[in-house]
C-alpha cells in the first residue's frame, strides 16, 4: 500500500470512529413512564413503600481531591450501604423513590488515609426509573433533591487536608434484571461506563469521578419487588 493510500485509509477510519463514538454519545437515558410492582401488582399512585438497601459489592469511589496541597489521586472503598429513610412510590406514571444513601466502613485505599467516622452520607436524593435506549436496560437515576451537592466528605491524614471535599452530580445505576422480574431484592449496577453512557456525571473537587459497586433494593416489609418501563 502507498503512503497516499494509507493516510487515505487512517483518515477513514478515524472518520468512522468519530461516527460511531458520536452515535453512542448520542442515546443517553431516557426519562420514560415506569411502576414499581410489589407481590406483582402496581403499588397504588400515592403510597410510599418503605426499602432497604444493602450492599452486594464493594463500593470504591475514585477521583481526585483538590486543596492548597494540590490536585490529589483519591481512592475509597465503603463495605457497607443503607438508604435512611428510603421509599418508592408510584406518581404521575413515575416510578420514583425519595431518602438518602449512607455508605459505612469507608477507608481511603489509595493513598491509606482516613475518611471521617467512616461514613459517606449523602444528602437527600430522588431517585427515578429510566430507560437506557442503547441497551433497552432500566436504569436508576440518582440525584440530589435540590441543588447539585450529593455529599460532603470528610477527608484528612493522608489524602487531603482535613476538610469536606464535595461530592456533585447525578448517578445512574442499571438493573441486572429484565424489567417486569419480580424477586425478593432487585440487584442494582454502579460504573462509570453505565454512568456516563447514561448521561450521569459525578465530581469530586470539580474533578470527574467514577463510583463503582453493587447494590441490593427490598421492601422492608417484605415480598417480591418488580419495576416495569412502558
Amino acid at each position: 500500500m502507498t503512503v497516499k493510500k494509507l493516510a487515505v485509509a487512517l483518515l477513514a477510519t478515524l472518520a468512522l470512529a468519530a461516527v460511531i463514538a458520536s452515535t453512542a454519545a448520542a442515546h443517553p437515558a431516557l426519562e420514560t413512564n415506569g411502576f414499581w410492582y410489589k407481590n406483582g401488582t402496581k403499588i397504588a399512585a400515592g403510597v410510599k413503600e418503605p426499602i432497604t438497601c444493602t450492599n452486594t459489592g464493594n463500593f470504591v469511589l475514585e477521583g481526585h481531591t483538590v486543596d492548597i496541597l494540590g490536585t490529589l489521586p483519591f481512592k475509597a472503598q465503603a463495605t457497607g450501604l443503607s438508604c435512611p429513610g428510603g421509599k418508592i412510590f408510584n406518581q404521575s406514571s413515575k416510578a420514583g423513590m425519595i431518602g438518602s444513601l449512607r455508605f459505612t466502613g469507608v477507608t481511603g485505599i489509595e493513598p491509606p488515609c482516613e475518611i471521617s467516622h467512616g461514613v459517606i452520607q449523602t444528602e437527600a436524593i430522588k431517585g427515578q426509573v429510566w430507560m437506557q435506549e442503547s441497551t433497552a436496560k432500566a436504569l436508576l437515576r440518582i440525584a440530589p433533591a435540590s441543588g447539585t451537592l450529593l455529599a460532603e466528605i470528610g477527608i484528612g491524614n493522608g489524602c487531603a487536608l482535613n476538610e469536606l471535599h464535595p461530592l456533585k452530580g447525578v448517578i445512574f445505576a442499571e438493573f441486572t434484571n429484565v424489567t417486569f422480574t419480580s424477586a425478593l431484592t432487585q440487584p442494582l449496577l454502579f460504573s462509570g461506563p453505565i454512568n456516563a453512557t447514561a448521561g450521569g456525571a459525578l465530581t469530586l473537587d470539580g474533578d470527574p469521578a467514577t463510583l463503582t459497586g453493587a447494590a441490593g433494593i427490598s421492601l422492608t416489609s417484605g415480598g417480591t419487588l418488580a419495576v416495569n418501563e412502558s
